[in-house]
């Protein structure tokens, strides 16, 4: 071998013999009876849990050994621990979610949320406030979905009653670090069991106990759900709590901003359109929130020169980028096209930041007004920036192969 040679594989023993190889999770492994014991026995492990929750439980095939014997091994360990051990939790948590994937078996699924919701009850430990940020994640996701239904457990009341518990315990923890990391489900959850005026009156309770409420997400997620109400009596019940409400979250101008926008909404639902007018006013001026909600009240006055403000007001430095593409498509829905290219216009000249699925939103809706007053060329030169970006959500998706289609 030659020196240089030599001196090369050297050089690449050396690197390759100080890398370290992260170890990745498990391959899924075969279910059988062995395996299946063998996790929970050691549940605590890292990837017990995931492994029986996720590929065992949460996969719609069949293993060597079926569900329902894995799930009354669960079932006889979860009763055998010491309540308030780690193991009890894991296996708790596991048994809650694994109830539901199985036939006949939802009781067992409701029994174990309620024991994990009650011991969660004093959340006095780090420890206790990430399981129980686990449960309440696992509960939200269970308990408006088919999983329920296919369990041949129905469960309705018992499905609010948990998700109640559930919310209460939510609004007590800290605030997730990630941005509205699972809202979606929350308010599916709580339309689909129809209990939006449950979780303001919870809302309201956990408020008037001082330093209670932990989670400012979740208060923000109360006060938009309740703008939805679809009745009178919902929507009269809904002004009331949020009446009660108001005093504890003066302070709180995001919060406050979006109060005033369920009542703005609520109103608008009672056809009393000068009280809604006011407190879509207010929305806009606490929070910089509810503009698209404003320009629908202030169409109906026929005041332009109000509508005319609002595009100002837009423009200012610091309005959240989907106020202004929303507020855009209200303004195109109204027939304010004038109004609604000038914001778009606006958005995608100004030096802001602009994330991919908002940016193809604007110029794919910019770029079909532009079609439909026969601006082909002025379209496509809104278009092609599009296609560099990169869409997140399936919706910024089909936005994109629209766009596609387009410049065709």
């Amino acid at each position: 071998m030659k020196p240089l040679q030599c001196w090369l594989l050297c050089l690449l023993l050396l690197v390759f013999s100080e890398l370290k190889v992260e170890a990745g999770p498990p391959p899924t492994p075969i279910f059988n009876r062995e395996k299946v014991e063998d996790l929970i026995e050691n549940i605590e492990q890292k990837h017990s849990l995931t492994l029986l929750r996720a590929a065992y439980f949460g996969r719609r095939v069949e293993h060597p050994l079926p569900k329902t014997q894995g799930f009354s091994l669960v079932d006889a360990a979860a009763q055998k621990q010491t309540v308030g051990s780690r193991k009890w939790l894991l296996l708790h948590i596991l048994r809650g979610y694994g109830a539901f994937r199985v036939r006949n078996q939802g009781d067992k699924g409701f029994d174990s949320y309620t024991r994990l919701f009650t011991y969660f009850e004093p959340l006095d430990s780090l420890e206790k406030q990430n399981m129980a940020a686990t449960v309440v994640r696992n509960w939200v996701f269970t308990a408006n979905s088919e999983d329920i239904i296919r369990s041949g457990f129905q469960g309705g009341d018992e499905s609010k009653r948990l998700l109640g518990q559930a919310w209460k315990l939510y609004l007590r923890l800290p605030t997730p670090s990630s941005a509205r990391p699972y809202d979606q489900e929350w308010a599916e959850a709580i339309k689909g069991l129809g209990v939006e005026n449950d979780i303001l009156k919870i809302t309201q309770d956990v408020l008037m106990q001082p330093n209670t409420l932990k989670n400012e997400q979740a208060l923000h997620l109360a006060f938009e759900v309740s703008a939805g109400q679809s009745t009178d009596d919902e929507a009269e019940q809904a002004l009331t709590s949020l009446r009660q409400i108001e005093p504890f979250v003066k302070a709180q101008p995001q919060a406050l901003g979006l109060l005033q926008y369920a009542r703005a909404k609520l109103l608008q639902r009672q056809k009393h359109f000068g009280q809604s007018l006011e407190a879509a006013r207010a929305a806009t001026e606490i929070s910089g929130r509810g503009f698209s909600l404003l320009v629908e009240l202030l169409h109906r006055t026929g005041d332009k020169a109000a509508l005319k403000d609002v595009v100002s007001r837009l423009k200012r430095e610091g309005i959240d980028e989907g106020e202004i593409i929303e507020t855009a498509s209200t303004f195109s829905a109204l027939k304010h096209r004038q109004q609604s290219k000038e914001l778009l216009n606006f958005y995608l000249q100004s030096q802001r930041t602009r994330t991919s699925d908002r940016e193809i939103e604007a110029r794919l809706s910019l770029g079909e007004m532009l079609i439909a007053e026969k601006q082909k060329d002025e379209a496509l030169v809104i278009l092609r920036p599009a296609i560099s970006l990169r869409p997140t959500s399936e919706v910024a998706r089909q936005r994109l192969t629209l766009i596609q289609n387009l410049l065709k």
